[in-house]
């Protein structure tokens, strides 16, 4: 899985960046007082390049939930250009912090990929950020109601791989808990476990999926076509949507017939929504994987 979060800040842009300054907003310039001392909660940078396409802008939020998630949005905007010209990105990871160090480190699934220590302070303007190894520095505040505004719209017309990442949907079915982790990778490759518990015992049914992006209009474009890993013959296309750290789904009509409220109640009970995975989520597969041995 790309380092979204890394790639965030070290190379918003992939075409000749030279000189990297950051804007933030503040009340009161000349004020000394640091306003917040709190990583938690969303943090906003809008980030100028000087380089050879000073039309395109470039805007960061980076929000940390208190459960060990961080999410990264990052967008790449060129105003004068088409829609198609312009990107966006959205992953979650784990991350841990240090107060005292004044650190956090983002911890990747991937055991082949190294976790990436920061180191983080406020000031004046809101949290400055510094990759250790490196020079870069970046400067956030919290965003406003309008940088919310502006980049929510930017995910209603900008299409993205929102679906990525690690999720997990917990289900008590007659006192049998039902745990599906469903890891999302960017090359195509779907994983899903389902765990069965009930009491001490557990079982595991894996399965496996091939999956591309569905071109439709249908369910504002964000539909994928699944195929059996052992079976690509076979086929579905499900919708997705991602709000809040949620991904709910179900199943698609690509022939347009699902816009009637009957075809809706059918398909009411096959919608699924799963929740980002968290640290205590981790600990607690970690558990069942132990009682499967």
């Amino acid at each position: 899985m790309k380092k979204i979060f890394l790639w965030m800040l070290t190379a918003i842009l992939t075409c000749g960046l030279t000189l990297l300054s950051l804007t933030s907003c503040s009340d009161d310039d000349d004020s000394t007082t640091i306003k917040d001392t709190n990583l938690s909660g969303s943090w906003f940078a809008q980030i100028k390049v000087d380089e050879k396409s000073p039309d395109c802008e470039n805007y960061a939020l980076l929000t940390f939930d208190k459960n060990g998630v961080v999410t990264t949005r990052s967008y790449e905007i060129y105003p004068n250009e088409p829609i198609n010209y312009s990107e966006r990105f959205r992953r979650h990871e784990f991350y841990n912090v240090n107060e005292a160090a004044g650190t956090f480190t983002i911890q990747y699934d991937d055991a082949e990929e190294e976790d990436a220590l920061f180191y983080y302070s406020f000031n004046k303007e809101g949290m400055v950020l510094k990759q250790a190894g490196s020079d870069l520095i970046i400067q956030l505040h919290r965003p406003t109601y309008s940088e919310l505004k502006m980049l929510s719209v930017f995910d209603k017309v900008i299409s993205s791989d929102d679906y990525v990442g690690k999720w997990i949907n917990e289900k008590n079915e007659a006192g049998i808990m039902k745990y599906t982790v469903m890891t999302i990778d960017e090359d195509g490759i779907m994983d899903c476990k389902v765990y069965l518990t009930n009491e001490d015992k557990c079982q595991c049914v894996p399965f496996k999926f091939y999956y591309s992006e569905y071109d439709t209009k249908e369910h504002n474009g964000q539909v994928i076509e699944m195929h059996p890993y052992d079976n690509y013959k076979q086929v579905s296309y499900w919708w997705w949507t991602v709000k809040d750290n949620i991904l709910t789904t179900g199943p698609a009509d690509i022939e347009g017939n699902g816009d009637s409220d009957e075809d809706e109640d059918e398909d009411e009970d096959e919608i699924v929504s799963y929740r980002a995975f968290t640290p205590a989520d981790k600990v607690l597969i970690d558990k069942l994987e132990s009682m499967l041995e």
